[in-house]
């Protein structure tokens, strides 16, 4: 049997959003998502002081409609590459309530109740 490898971007299991970012709150800053999964968050502009492989407790923030829901969550910090300090993190954990919102995000689901809501 052959064994096959496959490329880093082949491995991740989980979809990215870029549609629809999430807002990460980091050492008091905030962050648009340049993309997001339920794996983790991308985002530009870090120039902090954190390095590859800690932890993180980071704030996420999601606007729908007129609705803004905010979770904090843990994360690991994967890289952080490029002049314009791109950070890549995996989330640690997420509880059901986080992992309900954000699939609700991705799905858009989040989005049509909040437009319900209002019309």
């Amino acid at each position: 049997m052959k064994i096959i490898g496959v490329g880093a971007t082949n491995r991740r299991r989980d979809k990215r959003v870029e549609v629809r970012p999430v807002q990460v709150e980091l050492e008091g800053r905030r962050y648009d998502t340049l993309d997001w999964s339920l794996g983790g968050f991308l985002i530009d502009g870090y120039d902090g002081r954190r390095r590859p492989g800690e932890p993180v407790t980071v704030g996420l923030t999601i606007k729908a409609g007129d609705r803004t829901y905010e979770q904090v969550v843990r994360a690991e910090i994967v890289r952080i590459t490029g002049q314009n300090g791109r950070l890549a993190a995996n989330f640690i954990e997420l509880d059901a309530q986080t992992l309900d919102l954000l699939e609700g995000w991705m799905t858009g689901r989040l989005l049509r109740s909040a437009r319900r809501k209002t019309g």
